[in-house]
């Protein structure tokens, strides 16, 4: 049925309009609404994943921090350890040992005790007792340690900020660095209660992993910090305790961000680390479900209060907290101009689009063929009659190859029908391969086929012809590497012939091109015979 035809037929929407006029308005100002809706929530949802995705690049670069951080403090491990292998050989020793200064309870020497020209010591160690009384084990656990390069300075590039860096041992003594005033602070046997010694000790680490520490107190007074600790082993006998300390504004400079809500970093007892507003040290926040489950739901819907993300599994959390409706106004701005244009023309034009994409459909279906997606006979009858009409007006030749697989029924007994559909689907692909824009390929039933070449003479379309015979005969098809022939049979239309006759002729010769063998080309007589 011709475009002209189709509305011919259909001249009686026009009349009826005005009845369906009022369904199709309310039609659209259903549309309306859904649309406004499904837009705002869109709008919402990519304000949600915009938030998720910072969060992201936050917890990433937690991440990162924590993971230099544990580097560095793999690498001291290491080091100690192979210090106190060394110095219990005698290979290690120290030169600082006759400087000691005895206080009070404590022993103990720092860079401020020492004179300008003499560098033998850049970070502060101190002890509890008196340092004559030490057992020879004990000060080769300290020349290892003085040996440790501890001081680490600020990396600005990563933004990572120590507050201390040291080492703690068993032994009651500890190595620490920035160097400070011994007097400001010295070895006490409280350091042993300390979050920072108690996660890493045997009893609490017996997997001896990297640990994070809750906050606490400096001693030193530097405020509310975390420790990010690892212990020393050799020969599996526990030594003491590596730490790197972060300082709870350094940690909340790090989380600084523009998003809408509260960004909080917490361990896993809920204890908030760090947070953009003033709280109590040891602040815990409600949850209702465990932080490692609310980690793993990523679809939060389209009203979310929170957002959790990992930053180290089991230990530490970026948990965000959405204000209620707070973004609201940011959503409905973000989606103004998508508002606009939707209700003013995607509506009218999905309609359009909806009513003419079903007539394609429908006339698409009607005119080709679902296997191999070429032209159907019906298909080839309506373009033929019209590829007719015109190489009568313009006194052009037009050419016709009727092609049929060779012993096709072979295949479908062998391999299958599944395979068999295989063959047909592949075989149209190979014809629209070798066709012009201007050629018609189109499937006439079972495994025959029908190839119209406009502006071609009969000389020219037996070329074509023969490339197809040369082109199959190479080509293996599927996984079982299926060879099939076909026979051609090419004639040439004459002026005003009609199509039943064209087609008529067209089989004769190729049911000669099969009685002479197959897989090869045979010419009909080149008048119409109106005989046959």
């Amino acid at each position: 049925m011709t475009l002209h035809r189709f509305f011919n037929r259909n001249c009686t929407f026009s009349r009826n309009f005005p009845k369906i006029k009022p369904y199709m308005q309310w039609a659209l100002i259903l549309c309306w609404v859904m649309g406004m809706f499904w837009l705002f929530n869109a709008a919402k949802h990519d304000a949600y994943q915009q938030i998720r995705a910072e969060l992201s690049e936050k917890s990433a670069s937690a991440q990162r921090q924590i993971g230099l951080s544990y580097m560095l403090a793999y690498s001291m491990t290491e080091q100690m350890q192979k210090n106190i292998e060394l110095a219990q050989k005698g290979y290690l020793q120290t030169y600082c040992s006759d400087r000691f200064v005895q206080y009070n309870q404590t022993w103990g020497l720092s860079p401020y005790d020492l004179t300008d020209l003499d560098h033998c010591l850049e970070a502060n160690i101190s002890g509890s007792g008196h340092f004559d009384a030490l057992t020879p084990e004990i000060w080769q656990e300290i020349d290892a340690a003085l040996a440790l390069d501890i001081d680490l300075d600020t990396d600005p590039i990563n933004h990572i900020e120590f507050a201390w860096s040291y080492y703690t041992s068993k032994n009651h003594f500890i190595l620490y660095a920035p160097a400070i005033d011994p007097k400001a602070f010295q070895f006490s046997e409280s350091l042993y209660e300390k979050p920072f010694w108690t996660i890493a000790t045997p009893q609490n680490n017996p997997q001896r992993q990297f640990r994070i520490s809750p906050i606490y107190l400096d001693a030193a007074g530097k405020g509310y910090m975390i420790s990010l600790s690892l212990p020393v082993y050799v020969n599996d006998v526990f030594y003491g305790v590596v730490s790197l300390d972060h300082t709870l504004t350094s940690i909340r400079r790090t989380l600084e961000n523009r998003l809408d809500g509260a960004t909080l970093l917490v361990n896993n007892e809920r204890q908030i680390v760090s947070a953009p507003y003033d709280f109590t040290p040891g602040d815990k926040i409600a949850l209702k479900k465990p932080l490692h489950e609310l980690a793993r739901q990523h679809d939060h819907g389209f009203n979310p209060d929170k957002i959790v993300m990992p930053v180290i599994d089991d230990q530490m959390y970026l948990v965000h907290y959405l204000y209620p409706n707070g973004h609201v106004k940011t959503v409905l701005q973000t989606m103004q101009l998508q508002g606009l244009f939707f209700t003013s023309l995607i509506l009218v034009l999905m309609l359009l689009i909806w009513l003419f994409e079903i007539f394609l459909k429908i006339n698409r279906i009607a005119i080709h063929d679902e296997l191999t997606h070429i032209l159907n006979r019906r298909g080839v009858e309506q373009k033929a009659e019209w590829l007719f009409d015109l190489a009568d007006r313009e006194q052009q030749p037009v050419s016709v190859l009727s092609l049929d697989l060779d012993r096709f029924k072979q295949v479908n007994d062998t391999y299958g029908h599944s395979y068999g559909d295989k063959v047909i689907a592949e075989f149209g692909h190979h014809l629209t391969e070798h066709a012009r824009k201007s050629d018609l390929a189109g499937r006439m039933g079972g495994e025959e086929f029908i190839m119209f070449l406009p502006n071609t003479p009969r000389d020219q379309a037996a070329i074509l012809a023969e490339r197809l015979l040369e082109t199959l005969r190479h080509k293996r098809i599927s996984d079982q590497n299926i060879q099939i022939t076909t026979s051609i049979g090419c004639i040439e239309r004459q002026p005003e012939e009609s199509l039943n006759n064209v087609l008529k002729r067209a089989d004769l010769a190729l049911y000669q091109a099969k009685d002479q063998g197959r897989d090869q080309i045979s010419f009909g007589p080149s008048e119409p015979d109106e005989q046959t």
